[in-house]
């Protein structure tokens, strides 16, 4: 009983000098990997498992979701207006950097 007790207290006090205060996430990490689509990374796993090298991405654990954007006026995106699409929610028009343009009935999608 006496090692039991002394055991327990041991493990009680090495718990509390080891334990580390859980800090609040400050940032968020946004991988926007431009110019691969889904197709790419299931292309990567079907070569990993033909050649036995398992089956999952190192990337894998930080998907979290998909988003899919287009230009206000074509249906494939170039990189700099659907990340200004990521970031603010509005189309932006193909070859445009963060500059919004005005309806456009005729040419908008």
């Amino acid at each position: 009983m006496k090692k039991t007790s002394l055991f327990l207290l041991f493990i009680f006090f090495a718990s509390i000098t080891f334990a580390k205060e859980v800090k609040p996430v400050k940032n968020v990490i946004l991988m926007i990997p431009d110019g691969t689509s889904i197709g790419v990374y299931s292309a990567a796993r079907w070569y990993k498992v033909y050649n036995d090298m398992g089956d999952a991405l190192h990337v894998d654990p930080y998907f979290t979701g998909t988003v899919s954007t287009f230009s206000s006026n074509e249906p494939i995106g170039d990189s700099a207006p659907t990340t200004s699409t990521y970031m603010t929610g509005v189309p932006s028009r193909a070859g445009w950097v963060a500059t919004y343009p005005l309806v456009d009935p005729g040419n908008d999608l």
